[in-house]
């Protein structure tokens, strides 16, 4: 079972979060030719805002799992690690099945809002009309895959035999 999380999260998850990476690639640039439109002639790239909002949205949401993933979320042990390791890992788990909850509910939620986004082709007035319901979309399927990968961290930090210190739990995090 473990295996076949791990196979997920390597083919799904962390590809989603390089594929927003790409993204902040292609807003920087959109931002760079505003910039140098604006500077040249007066006049800045038509809907550069617009799409710098959506294009945002789906970076954002695509990469919310793979930071998961990755251990690269804040993650603040100054009150647990005081606590002897059996009640740590159960104050833990409690804390994790609230945040899987909250982070569910979200989720719910947004996949309704993506999906009547999609179906009534919503968009954004301004100087471009964009299409919203790719950016819903992506908030959507981010957040699933967030719940997923929060429930596969928090379970595989609970069945971790070792305690591990918050010198060590730091050193982890940026290696990782």
């Amino acid at each position: 079972m473990r295996a076949a999380l791990e196979r997920f999260t390597r083919w799904v998850t962390l590809p989603l979060g390089t594929v927003a990476g790409g993204i902040v690639i292609l807003l920087m640039l959109l931002t760079v030719a505003d910039v140098a439109m604006r500077k040249l002639s007066g006049r800045g790239v038509p809907g550069t805002l617009e799409y710098s909002e959506v294009l945002l949205v789906i970076a954002v949401f695509l990469a919310i799992a793979a930071a998961q993933a990755r251990g690269y979320h804040v993650n603040t042990m100054v009150l647990t690690q005081a606590l002897p390791l059996r009640v740590r890992r159960w104050v833990e788990l409690v804390g994790a099945i609230v945040g899987a909850v909250v982070v569910a509910t979200m989720a719910i939620v947004s996949v309704e809002a993506a999906l009547v986004s999609f179906q009534t082709g919503e968009y954004r007035f301004g100087l471009a009309h964009v299409p919203i319901w790719p950016a819903r979309v992506a908030l959507a399927i981010g957040l699933v895959l967030f719940v997923f990968e929060y429930i596969r961290s928090s379970l595989e930090r609970f069945l971790d035999k070792e305690d591990h210190t918050l010198a060590e739990e730091l050193a982890e995090g940026h290696q990782a």
